[in-house]
This record gives C-alpha cells, sequence and structure tokens, in this order.
C-alpha cells in the first residue's frame, strides 16, 4: 500500500536538498527505531537536549535510514515508537 503522507513533510524533503518531489519512504524496524533514539543529541550528561543544529543533524540521519527528518525528530522527542524507546531514557 501507499505510505502516509503529510504535506509539510514533503514541503521539509523538496527544502532539505533532497531533489524528489516524491520517494517511497522506508518503514521502520524497532532496531532502526532504537538506533536512531541514539543517536539523538545529548548534553555531556547524557541528558536530551533541543539544539539548533537538530535540524541538520536529523536530515543526514533521515537520508541514511529513508525517511524524513521529521521521523526522526518523533522519534527523538518521544511522538512515535514510544513503546520501544521509553525504557532507553
Amino acid at each position: 500500500g501507499k505510505a502516509w503522507s503529510c504535506a509539510s513533510d514533503d514541503r521539509e524533503e523538496r527544502e532539505g536538498g533532497v531533489g524528489q518531489k516524491s520517494f517511497r519512504r522506508k518503514q521502520l524496524s524497532t532496531e532502526d527505531a532504537i538506533a536512531i533514539f541514539h543517536l539523538r543529541p545529548k548534553l555531556g550528561s547524557g541528558e536530551f537536549v533541543h539544539r539548533r543544529g537538530d535540524m541538520i543533524e536529523s536530515k543526514t540521519i533521515a537520508s541514511r535510514y529513508g525517511v524524513t527528518p521529521k521521523t526522526i525528530r518523533d522519534i527523538w522527542h518521544g511522538r512515535t515508537w514510544v513503546s520501544t524507546t521509553q525504557h532507553l531514557l
């Protein structure tokens, strides 16, 4: 079936320099979500922190996993994959 898409995700991808208006997004595995969660920006103490460079980091990681930068940030901020990543806090 067709992957769910959001207009803001599509706009973000075009603005992010991907160069394609539409593409097939990859379905993440549990292992992918955990790995992405571990890549979230942290302070020296290990505490999660919002930084100005988060957008750039999320774009880099997103291209590696074939998903949108918003998907990456949603995992980092606990909006998605919560049951998979909450024990990692």
